[in-house]
């Protein structure tokens, strides 16, 4: 019983490349998916500037918040020094 074939050549196979027909072009559907991706890409871009409107927004509130915070420290700072 031989579990190992040292001395045997294997024998290779060779097999012809698979050349399938050619990609034949789809122009209509090319153009039907273009129109499609454009509305839904102008319908993401609008939905981004509304995100984006809504972070100006929310950044001008922020900047007003810090604004008056820095005021009322400016007057504890001055109550503070004139007690001291």
């Amino acid at each position: 019983m031989k579990f190992f074939s040292f001395g045997k050549k294997r024998e290779k196979k060779l097999e012809a490349p698979k050349i399938g027909p050619p990609e034949t072009p789809q122009i209509k559907e090319e153009i039907a998916s273009s129109q499609i991706e454009e509305k839904d890409l102008r319908a993401k871009i609008d939905l981004l500037e509304t995100y984006i409107q809504q972070l100006k927004t929310q950044n001008e509130i922020l900047i007003s918040k810090i604004e008056r915070i820095e005021r009322m420290v400016k007057e504890i700072y001055e109550i503070a020094k004139k007690e001291a």
